[in-house]
């Protein structure tokens, strides 16, 4: 279960969206009924405490998982600190992810490298819904015209930063991410197999005064 916000949660596995009017309260009870693809939440004396039955338990798990195995490639810190050196650029994480991103991206260290975070399940949009990008370009202060997005193209995330105007750069992780492609890109602007190839490109921008990177 991943919870994007008070108002919506999502069952990845199934593919199931729940809406709900307000927020599961520890103590109450609900049923769950599942009709297509949406699920509902409906406050019931003889249903399941939710907090306490899944989303408390899930959290916790799904913070010591990512905890113990989460890794950097070898090549994200060596870019990440050479982008902090060009001037005037700013950058923004966006990722869709549950409340365990963010004990995930201090863990890594991640927090110092980025002007801002974002994330679906604060937000409430998703990739590759234009709100979650323009939401970058905003805190960036900047234009989604002069933004540089770079991701590995699931869940059409390419697309969606294409679509509000931004450049979209593809990481291609050769024989990685194929177990956990979902929905992929199919269009982008650019391809690299490794990070360290999108410095010509930011260097580039720089000089045409686009300059922001989600």
């Amino acid at each position: 279960w991943h919870t994007l916000s008070p108002m919506l949660i999502r069952d990845e596995e199934h593919g199931c969206i729940a809406k709900r009017v307000e927020k599961p309260r520890a103590g109450h009870r609900y049923k769950i009924e599942v009709r297509g693809n949406i699920l509902t939440l409906h406050e019931s004396t003889t249903g399941i405490d939710w907090l306490e039955r899944f989303a408390m338990p899930f959290s916790r798990r799904e913070h010591e998982t990512l905890l113990r195995c989460a890794r950097l490639h070898p090549d994200a810190l060596p870019v990440l600190r050479a982008l902090r050196r060009m001037s005037g650029l700013g950058l923004v994480l966006v990722s869709n992810a549950s409340s365990a991103a963010r004990s995930l991206v201090r863990h890594l260290e991640l927090n110092r490298f980025f002007d801002h975070l974002v994330f679906s399940f604060e937000l409430g949009s998703l990739k590759p819904e234009p709100a979650i990008y323009r939401e970058a370009a905003r805190r960036a202060r900047t234009s989604p015209r002069r933004c540089l997005f770079v991701g590995d193209g699931n869940s059409r995330e390419l697309e969606g930063a294409m679509e509000v105007g931004m450049t979209a750069v593809r990481i291609e992780r050769h024989g990685v991410m194929e177990p956990y492609r979902k929905n992929p890109s199919r269009s982008w602007n650019h391809s690299v197999d490794d990070l360290r190839q999108i410095l010509e490109l930011f260097g580039s921008r720089q000089e045409t005064g686009a300059t922001s990177a989600p």
